[in-house]
């Protein structure tokens, strides 16, 4: 008997903790039910509400109390009274849709999932449904929908690159900047690979977007079908389904290729600033003009990573004489400084003489180390000084705007390039003046001293003995005296002399016209004078015009082995040109020591500028472009 009470207290024991547990579940199930963004109802036999959960409330506008008991068909005339029947044969569908109206009218369509509750013999004893709104879920589509056909709309209207690959990286959808921007359509962009479409990107990439690890933002290029390309800044967001799985990704990107080039060239044009502050800062420190010239070259070859270059001057005849070379390349291999060359040696800059502006050459086959030369004119006072010369040895060529860069450092290098010359030019040019000075005393002093000096001491003497023989012998002393006469009127025509040679006298009293006409008839060859001047120059103007006339013809007979000569002089546009030209041998170089660089002296002393030419075998011709009138 007590055994039986015992199996009976735990039995009961048993009950009460699966009531419990059944208890903890419903509550549990409740709590979930109570948080569900769901309609969750549930219906005895007769169709009576026994639960509601919050949204239903929230969706139907009554309360708990005002739902509870009430007949579901009634309160949301949803017109499925059938349904109560299948309910109690047990053959209700397990999922179906209704239309409910809720307390303001509005309708909302449904989409229920249903489960027969069941008492403890499993009789069915009412419905449970768990709903879903359409009509909600419709709206939020709708208006995402609308989201994503305004930002298309955006996209379509910004300058800005969208394009949308899936995750085998085929275009799906791209906007219209970006066919504007690549010269494709749509049509035949879409469904294409992306890397083959714009010759860019990799499948790395593509690995990165499958596995979900893609960076948010990075920075490519794309080739457009005009073959040009174009650096992108690109922002990625991953594209995502219903359930949440990744499908493909957006890429929006900004063109940046102009901005980098303006900073490029921003970068470049301050390099080139300050290697000119370099050059400039030497010059004002009077730095020897060889310095200088070096400074140039390497500072230019530097800017445009050249493997050398050269700073070369023009002279007459053709020529070019190298200032400066820079480069690590071994000295033996390239020509030194000092050394003249024509200038269709090489074919750059002689290019560059021709156009004015910076040529490129391929130089291979030229017998030389050098492959590839671009060659820049130096422009001084509107004339081509010269030119810089930048290079490179091997395969690599030299940048594609190297003749943009190395022409904008020799544009501004010019001033400096001038400066340092005119520095050298004017130091040698004192020191030719004061040698000239120096040479032209001590003639004078020679030729005082072996001529009418001579001449005056011998006349002193012979004046002292007729003093002495006046009273012992006066008709001796007349005789001496005659004879003195003489030797004082040879003295007197010795110092006229010299006096012409210092500035002679035609030239003051009768002018240029005469004068030159002296110097012409002296001459040992035919000379031809035309001299068409409508009157009398400067003074100072005047005696340069000579000068250039008369050291001009001096060369022709000591050094041109000429047949005749030709003088000319006349007006144009204010500037009096003289010019002496002949048909001798040529070849004439003012550094040789013919006297041109102190008449070059002269000229430049009131203003004017000498030029000659002389090419081997073509004669020489010397021209003075002179003003016509000085202050």
């Amino acid at each position: 008997m007590g055994d039986r009470s015992a199996d009976a207290e735990r039995e009961l024991e048993a009950l009460h903790a699966r009531v419990r547990d059944l208890e903890a579940t419903e509550q549990r199930l409740r709590d979930v039910f109570e948080t569900l963004e769901l309609i969750v109802i549930a219906l005895d036999l007769e169709a009576n509400i026994t639960y509601a959960n919050p949204f239903t409330e929230r969706l139907s506008g009554w309360t708990n109390e005002e739902l509870q008991g009430k007949n579901w068909f009634d309160q949301f005339r949803s017109g499925r009274g059938s349904f109560i029947s299948r309910v109690r044969e047990g053959e209700f569908p397990s999922h179906d849709q209704s239309t409910i109206i809720v307390r303001s009218g509005d309708r909302h369509q449904v989409d229920w999932y249903n489960v027969p509750l069941r008492d403890g013999t499993g009789a069915v004893t009412g419905t449970f449904g768990i709903g879903r709104d359409m009509a909600t879920e419709r709206t939020a589509q709708r208006s995402l929908e609308v989201a994503e056909r305004r930002m298309m709309d955006v996209l379509e209207t910004v300058d800005l690159i969208a394009g949308q690959v899936d995750l085998d990286g085929r275009l799906t959808c791209v906007n219209e900047y970006l066919t504007r921007l690549s010269g494709a359509t749509r049509d035949e962009l879409i469904g294409r690979p992306y890397i083959e479409a714009f010759g860019s990107g990799d499948q790395g990439f593509m690995e990165l977007v499958r596995q979900g690890t893609f960076p948010p933002h990075d920075r490519g290029s794309i080739v457009l079908r005009s073959g040009e390309r174009r650096e992108i800044e690109w922002a990625n967001v991953g594209l995502y389904d219903d359930q949440g799985v990744l499908t493909g990704v957006v890429g929006i990107g900004r063109d940046v290729t102009d901005q980098l080039r303006a900073e490029r060239e921003a970068r470049e044009l301050v390099a080139e600033h300050e290697a000119l502050e370099r050059v400039a800062t030497a010059v004002a420190r009077g730095v020897d003009s060889d310095v200088v010239f070096r400074m140039v070259a390497e500072e230019a070859g530097r800017l445009v990573g050249a493997d050398g270059c050269t700073l070369l001057r023009f002279e007459p005849g053709e020529q070019a004489m190298i200032v400066a070379n820079w480069g690590d390349v071994d000295a033996a291999e390239v020509r030194p400084q000092g050394a003249l060359v024509p200038i269709d040696a090489g074919p750059a800059m002689a290019a560059a003489l021709t156009s004015g502006r910076p040529e490129r050459s391929d130089e291979r086959g030229m017998g030389g180390p050098i492959q590839e030369a671009v060659a820049a004119p130096i422009v001084v006072t509107g004339n081509i000084w010269g030119t810089l010369v930048a290079w490179r040895l091997g395969e690599n060529r030299l940048a594609p705007d190297t003749e943009r860069r190395l022409g904008a450092f020799a544009s501004l290098a010019g001033t400096a390039v001038s400066n340092a010359d005119a520095r050298t030019a004017l130091a040698a040019s004192r020191k030719r003046i004061v040698a000239a000075g120096d040479e032209a005393r001590r003639r004078l002093e020679r030729n005082l001293h072996d001529g009418a000096q001579q001449r005056f001491v011998s006349l002193s003497l012979a004046l002292r003995m007729t003093l002495a023989q006046l009273h012992r012998d006066p008709d001796g002393a007349e005789v001496q005296l005659r004879a003195a006469v003489e030797e004082l009127t040879l003295g007197l025509e010795e110092l006229r002399e010299l006096a012409r040679g210092i500035h002679p006298a035609v030239l003051t009293d009768r002018g240029l016209q005469a004068a030159v006409d002296s110097l012409a008839a002296r001459a040992p060859l035919p000379v031809e004078v035309e001299l068409s001047l409508p009157e009398r120059l400067s003074p100072d103007v005047e005696a340069a015009a000579y000068y250039v006339v008369s050291e001009a013809l001096t060369n022709v007979v000591r050094y041109a082995h000429a047949g005749c000569a030709e003088v000319t002089a006349r007006v144009d546009g204010g500037v009096v040109l003289v010019e002496v030209s002949d048909d001798g041998r040529g070849g004439a170089l003012p550094s040789e020591g013919s006297g041109l660089h102190g008449l070059a002296d002269r000229v430049d002393a009131v203003g004017g500028r000498l030029e000659l030419t002389s090419p081997p075998g073509g004669g020489t011709r010397v021209l003075a472009r002179l003003p016509f009138r000085t202050e």
